[in-house]
C-alpha cells in the first residue's frame, strides 16, 4: 500500500462507526452520573469530541460525498482540536485549579483555529475513501496551526503531570492521567517514528487510540476523583 505523505488516514468505516458508538455510550453514562461536577462535564465533553470526529469518517466512507464533504470534514477536525484544550482543563481540576491561564489560553486557541477550519476554502478539503481508510488534507496553513495546537497543549499537560507525580502531589490520579496520556501517545508515535504514517495522519491515529484513554478515564480516574478517600 502506497502511503502519501501529505494524506491523514483513520481506521476502516466499521471501525469508526463501532468507535463513535462506543464513545457515544459512555459520553452519556458519564454525563447521567458525573454531571454534577465540573470534572465529570469536561470529561463528557472530552468523550463527545472523540464520537464527534468518527461518525463523520463514517459518513464520508458509507454516503454520497455531495455538498456535505466540506461538512462532515469540518465537523470532524472542530471536535478533535478541543481534545488538547479539554485534556489541560482535567489537568488543572486535577491540581487545585492552579492553570487557568493555560486552560483559557488552550480553549482561545482551539476557537481560533475552528474558525479557520470554518472559513477554510473548500477546494483545500481533499478526502479519498479507500474503503480500509481515508485520506484527507485542511490545506498547509490550517493543518500547520492544528498541529500547532496539538503539540503546545499536549507539552503543557505532560509537563504538569510529570511535575506533580514528581513533586508527589495528588500522585494517584495525575498517574493515571499521564498513562491516560500515553496510552495513546506512545503507539501512535512509535508508528510515525516507523514511517507507517506520515505526519498529517497523527491525529486520525491520535483518535483511534484515545478509544484506550477513554476508557482509563472512566474506570479509574472519575471514581478516583469522585471518591478522594480512595487517593492515598
Amino acid at each position: 500500500m502506497r502511503i502519501d505523505s501529505k494524506k491523514i488516514y483513520c481506521f476502516t468505516p466499521l471501525v469508526s462507526l463501532g468507535t463513535f458508538l462506543v464513545e457515544s455510550i459512555l459520553a452519556i453514562y458519564v454525563l447521567y452520573k458525573y454531571r454534577k461536577t465540573d470534572f465529570g462535564i469536561v470529561s463528557f465533553f472530552v468523550l463527545f469530541s472523540l464520537a464527534s470526529f468518527q461518525l463523520p469518517e463514517y459518513l464520508l466512507c458509507t454516503t454520497d460525498k455531495s455538498i456535505y464533504y466540506v461538512l462532515l470534514m469540518q465537523i470532524s477536525f472542530i471536535g478533535t482540536i478541543f481534545l488538547p484544550a479539554l485534556g489541560v482543563h482535567l489537568v488543572h481540576l486535577l491540581n487545585e485549579k492552579k492553570y487557568s491561564k493555560l486552560v483559557t489560553f488552550g480553549y482561545i486557541l482551539a476557537s481560533l483555529v475552528s474558525i479557520a477550519i470554518m472559513f477554510n476554502k473548500g477546494e483545500d478539503f481533499i478526502h479519498i475513501c479507500t474503503g480500509h481508510y481515508v485520506r484527507f488534507s485542511l490545506g498547509t496553513f490550517v493543518t500547520k496551526i492544528y498541529f500547532f495546537t496539538y503539540i503546545i497543549l499536549i507539552a503543557s499537560s505532560m509537563y504538569i503531570l510529570i511535575s506533580k507525580i514528581i513533586q508527589k502531589k495528588n500522585k494517584v490520579l495525575n498517574t493515571w492521567m499521564l498513562l491516560a496520556f500515553l496510552i495513546f501517545l506512545i503507539p501512535t508515535y512509535t508508528l510515525y517514528f516507523l514511517s507507517f504514517i506520515p505526519n498529517n495522519g497523527i491525529p486520525s491515529v491520535l483518535c483511534g487510540f484515545a478509544l484506550f484513554a477513554a476508557l482509563i478515564l472512566i474506570a479509574k480516574i472519575l471514581p478516583l476523583y469522585h471518591d478522594k478517600d480512595m487517593v492515598k
